[in-house]
């Protein structure tokens, strides 16, 4: 029996450090602590016994799997998510916290500095079909507003001023091209014969986002003359084995069992021929599952993704990622046919994350910086 005892410690040692019996990694953001060097200096000065300390802390054997059960039990008895930042409803209806708060109206980005903004995306636009091109800004839907019944939400029209009513008002006034996915997507909610969010996932189901760029496409196609292919749906496949997009939230609580899920569709399809249009896109996450898939790819000519405005990301180029910042963006404009701005609700306090700005300071030589 002792030797059994002794055996367990050793057998987590070895997973440790040798990795047999490969457990999969949590998922989330945490800052990942390395296996500290040791010398005499870090030893007596106690910085590799702090170290080595936070290390095996986080990285000791089958550590992953010991947390998925700790979650798992504290959901399953006491309702307890392990991020309390992430809300659940009705029929394991998952949203985080500050998406509901930006839904009413907190964290409010000043009039003045939209309309600064909207200034900048007007010039661009200009700037853009003078030279034949496009520029269009898109406001991807939003899963709060669309469940906001079942999350007990005020309408839209209950809410004093919000971000999303601001930006609305001021891209009609300043007359910017945009599409307005948030409100389209509640249009839709009660016909669409698939779902166009998941109750597990924060961003929109692969269904509802292949169906929205493809309504990108033929908005421009329809709009600026374009002649780039289109979606052929030749059937739907409905399924309960979810892709991996549709459930981040409940991955991010790191849950030993899955929570239950309903079917949903996904497109088996084809494009019709046509010459794709050259696409710069600056956007948040949401454009990462339409890039990542391919899916942007079949419509449009090798997207440039700028994520954030942080990084710059090319479909053709594995490796390609680098400062969008490190490039003229004039020369990058005169590659590219059309330039997307698109932003869910929650990230439009910090929209277009100074890309205008830059615009205006590159393309007009002005020292004007976003706030």
């Amino acid at each position: 029996m002792k030797g059994v005892l002794l055996l367990i410690p050793t057998v987590f040692f070895v997973q440790q450090f040798v990795e047999i019996n490969e457990v999969k990694p949590l998922n989330g953001a945490f800052e990942k602590h390395s296996l500290p060097n040791f010398s005499g200096l870090t030893w007596f000065s106690t910085e590799f016994q702090s170290g080595f300390e936070k290390y095996n802390n986080q990285n000791f054997g089958y550590r992953p799997s010991f947390v998925r059960l700790a979650n798992q039990v504290k959901y399953a008895l006491f309702n307890e998510l392990a991020n309390p930042d992430i809300l659940e409803f009705e029929d394991h209806n998952l949203i985080s916290r500050d998406y509901i708060d930006t839904y009413l109206g907190e964290n409010r980005t000043a009039i003045s500095q939209i309309k600064e903004r909207c200034g900048q995306l007007k010039k661009l636009s200009n700037y853009m079909e003078q030279k034949g091109k496009a520029s269009l800004v898109i406001i991807a839907p939003d899963k709060t507003s669309f469940y906001r019944e079942s999350y007990q939400l005020p309408s839209a029209m209950e809410l004093d001023s919000t971000n999303y009513k601001t930006w609305v008002y001021y891209l009609a006034l300043y007359k910017i091209p945009y599409l307005d996915f948030r409100k389209f997507f509640l249009e839709a909610k009660d016909t669409s014969r698939y779902p166009l969010f998941t109750k597990p996932g924060i961003h929109w189901s692969t269904y509802g986002a292949q169906l929205a760029l493809d309504s990108v496409a033929a908005y421009l196609n329809s709009e600026y003359g374009f002649n780039g292919p289109r979606m052929k749906v030749d059937s739907i496949l409905l399924t309960d084995n979810y892709d991996e997009v549709e459930y981040d939230i409940e991955a991010s609580l790191n849950l030993m069992l899955t929570l239950p899920k309903k079917k949903i569709g996904y497109q088996i399809k084809t494009f019709t021929s046509g010459k794709k249009p050259r696409l710069l896109m600056v956007s948040d996450s949401f454009f990462f599952q339409l890039y990542n898939s391919g899916f942007a790819n079949d419509l449009f000519d090798d997207p440039l993704f700028y994520y954030y405005h942080i990084r710059a990301l090319k479909y053709s180029e594995i490796d390609y990622d680098l400062d969008p910042k490190a490039f003229p963006l004039k020369g990058v404009l005169d590659q590219i046919d059309v330039v997307c701005l698109m932003t869910v609700d929650r990230n439009l306090k910090d929209f277009p994350w100074a890309f205008g700005a830059r615009f205006e300071s590159d393309v007009f030589g002005d020292s004007i910086t976003d706030q």
